[in-house]
């Protein structure tokens, strides 16, 4: 599998919810970088706890491919991410109760794929200020 057919298997998946599809997609020991985590999400575990707080956050979440570039063994997608934060979630200072907000971000991702198709690392970037600002946390 190409790195552009992996990103957009495992975006379809995250959009179904298909959390057996996505976990197919990821390797046993790979490492998330997102801007919310002091540290990195290291193994599929981890991976899928934060899928799964995702989807419980927002349980409408659906996320949209603004680009998507590929290249070698690398896959880069710019996103626009859309829902309704009608679940509580982890943010850096502590737990963001729901606020039933219209929620939307806009960032990219950049995914590495090893030889056997699966997500090895990815690296996200957006405006998590944006994101608090909507949750009305901050001005």
């Amino acid at each position: 599998m190409t790195p552009e057919e992996v990103a957009r298997k495992s975006i379809d998946a995250f959009n179904r919810h298909d959390k057996v599809a996505y976990a197919a997609l990821i390797a046993s020991d790979a490492v998330v970088h997102d801007p919310v985590y002091p540290k990195p999400l290291r193994g599929k575990t981890a991976i899928m706890n934060d899928l799964d707080a995702s989807f419980t956050a927002i349980p409408d979440v659906h996320y949209e491919i603004v680009r998507l570039l590929a290249k070698d063994r690398d896959a880069v997608v710019e996103f626009k991410i859309t829902g309704t934060h009608t679940g509580s979630i982890e943010g850096s200072s502590g737990t963001i109760p729901a606020t039933n907000r219209k929620v939307s971000w806009t960032g990219a991702e950049f995914l590495r794929i090893d030889s056997k198709g699966l997500i090895i690392e990815e690296r996200r970037y957006f405006d998590s200020q944006s994101l608090l600002r909507q949750f009305g946390l901050v001005k």
